[in-house]
């Protein structure tokens, strides 16, 4: 007859406790534990060799996760030299980020810190970096523009939209974001929808087509109610010094078609091929095929986001960005004429990246090594062909 394990019971004690712990209790620590709860008192190295034999040690030290330089959009001059001593407040600040892992995922912290007595001046968490965001929305439009399948399409902007969230058209298409306060939706030339002027009740119905909010237009005056979730009038009372159609946007019953999605990254894409193609094939194309790019270029654009100044310690301009889509356009737009670390398409797999220096022309070590190898292969083939005519 077999025998029980006799320290099986040992075992799953401290199993379930490293899963609550994430696995960071060493043998000393979890003796402590097992001693405080009183669930199993033992001698301190027969929590070792228990942990030991089923695999329960702690994670020492967490696989580190590198971050690419040619994903930062500025490199700075060094301008403190190593020099970390300030003489007055406010001389020196200096500033990192750090990566917290946490059971949900990457948690950015950004801190500013002044030099003269290390206190924080300001910090700020984010959940991605938005170097990235731009990215992978190049990426999916690029997608499109290789013609790739729709299958491979719709996971990709699946992707994107779970990971970001939706872009916010609702707020970005018209004239203004606090288009509650006029009578009507005023509309400028964009590839969603033809009318410049909509009534507020059919431009809302577009974003809510399976469950109107209760909204009540009368003229400039608008009346908006939300009840029996809690969640949602959490969030109405964050924001509520935003426009009201920032703070509708939030709500569960909002949505956005998938083709206005799909056709906004694709031309975000298409305007950064114009840009590419226009200098890389600039001498080899005649003037009117240059003319043809300028147009196309020129067609990039919209709503700018608006701003205001706030009276802080000087005058400070601060961007008022009511929409997923404003930022992501803005971004771009800066990235794309950055000449320290321009945005490049790869020469291999067509991905979209910011180079580190004016002249590259691959995504990574990995593209360019197999770029080569393929024109190799390539080179032999033709060889092989001549020989056998």
């Amino acid at each position: 007859m077999k025998r029980p394990e006799k320290d099986a019971v040992l075992a799953e004690i401290i199993r379930q406790q490293q899963a609550k712990c994430f696995h960071t209790y060493g043998y000393r620590r979890m003796w402590q534990w097992l001693k405080g709860s009183k669930e199993i008192c033992h001698n301190p190295k027969t929590i070792l060799r228990v942990m030991k034999k089923y695999d329960l040690l702690a994670e020492i030290r967490r696989r580190r996760k590198w971050q690419q330089m040619s994903q930062h959009v500025h490199k700075y001059q060094n301008l403190l030299n190593r020099n970390f001593q300030a003489a007055a407040p406010n001389c020196k600040w200096v500033t990192d980020i750090s990566y917290i892992q946490t059971k949900q995922g990457v948690l950015y912290l950004s801190m500013i810190r002044d030099l003269y007595d290390n206190s924080i001046v300001a910090y700020k968490t984010a959940t991605q970096q938005t170097v990235n965001l731009v990215l992978d929305a190049l990426n999916v439009g690029m997608l499109m523009m290789g013609r790739r399948t729709d299958v491979d399409v719709d996971a990709a902007i699946l992707e994107f939209v779970t990971k970001y969230g939706l872009l916010g058209l609702m707020t970005a298409l018209p004239t203004t974001p606090s288009f509650m306060d006029y009578e009507a939706v005023y509309l400028p030339k964009n590839h969603f929808i033809k009318a410049e002027t909509m009534e507020t009740e059919d431009y809302l119905a577009l974003f809510y087509p399976f469950e109107q909010l209760d909204v009540v237009k009368q003229g400039v005056e608008s009346d908006w109610t939300v009840s029996g979730d809690r969640t949602m009038i959490a969030l109405t009372m964050t924001f509520a010094d935003e426009p009201m159609a920032k703070t509708m946007s939030f709500q569960r019953e909002y949505a956005e078609p998938y083709d206005w999605i799909a056709q906004q990254l694709k031309d975000w894409a298409f305007t950064l091929t114009t840009s590419v193609l226009y200098y890389h094939d600039y001498d080899s194309i005649d003037e009117g095929t240059r003319n043809l790019y300028r147009k196309a270029m020129a067609a990039f654009g919209g709503i700018a986001p608006s701003y205001h100044i706030e009276l802080l310690e000087k005058p400070t301009i601060y961007w008022d960005f009511h929409s997923l889509l404003l930022g992501i356009q803005m971004m771009f737009s800066f990235m794309l004429v950055d000449e320290a670390r321009p945005l490049r398409l790869c020469k291999h797999c067509q991905k979209v990246f910011m180079s580190s220096r004016a002249n590259a022309a691959f995504c990574s070590a990995r593209c360019k090594n197999q770029y080569n190898v393929y024109k190799s292969r390539g080179k032999h083939k033709e060889q092989d062909g001549d020989e056998n005519a």
